[in-house]
């Protein structure tokens, strides 16, 4: 069998409702959700390399493992088809919550910073983090909001992900937030030029310093302005992301 083709995956029509969504559900993690869209791709009979360039993925070597993942796992649920399997040697320091966590705290603290501006906007794609309690908590007392903001899950401003969203997005704040289309953020045209500076500079380079990375940086972007720049293509056609 060529190496860009695979068995086909013939999913059950529940587990193409549980895929399908996996791929819609706000909460779903973003390299699960991929998975869900490989499976997918995979079942209306694309081959690997049409999918790992509809799903802008660099190696298609990611799609054909979790083609035959999802073939070797039959009869566990969907979701632990598309879960990451169990890594050996020593167990992880912080847990996936400990990591939320610290990253929802190091996002707190930069907002923190970003509100002494009088006016700022700010663009981001929907990791949960971008609209957490604390984001909202932390924009409510810088705009004055006097109002009970409710609780998680439960009531009020901080009760789901999209009323945590509205309320940050909305225009009479200061602090305006702006989040991309769902099927946008891991199509984003930019994280196609960071892949390109992480592959052909960074990932094997060799940097004395923080200015000499800055430095190097710079160099390559002048290189790669004068000599590869191009447009960048949207090649998505799909139709299970559309809103």
């Amino acid at each position: 069998m060529p190496a860009n083709e695979a068995n086909p995956i013939y999913p059950s029509e529940r587990e193409r409702r549980d895929l399908e969504a996996l791929v819609r559900q706000q909460t779903c993690a973003q390299h699960v959700a991929l998975r869900a869209r490989i499976v997918l791709l995979a079942s209306e009979g694309v081959g690997i390399q049409p999918s790992a360039t509809r799903l802008g993925i660099a190696r298609i070597t990611v799609v054909r493992n979790w083609r035959r993942r999802w073939l070797a796992s039959t009869g566990n649920r969907v979701a632990e088809r598309l879960a990451d399997a169990t890594r050996s040697g020593t167990p992880a320091t912080y847990s996936a919550e400990d990591a939320c966590a610290i990253i929802e705290e190091d996002f707190a603290a930069h907002l923190a910073a970003l509100v002494q501006q009088p006016r700022m906007h700010l663009a981001m794609d929907n990791l949960n983090t971008h609209y957490s309690e604390s984001a909202v908590c932390l924009v409510a007392e810088h705009i004055g909001s006097e109002g009970d903001l409710g609780r998680k899950g439960r009531c009020g401003i901080l009760r789901n992900a999209a009323a945590r969203q509205a309320f940050l997005g909305d225009p009479e704040h200061p602090l305006g937030f702006h989040f991309t289309p769902k099927h946008a953020s891991w199509l984003n045209q930019i994280e196609i030029w960071f892949s390109i500076l992480v592959r052909r500079l960074i990932r094997r380079g060799n940097f004395q310093s923080k200015s000499d990375l800055a430095g190097k940086m710079g160099d390559f972007i002048n290189y790669f302005n004068e000599t590869m720049t191009k447009p960048f293509r949207w090649t998505y056609q799909d139709t299970h992301l559309t809103i």
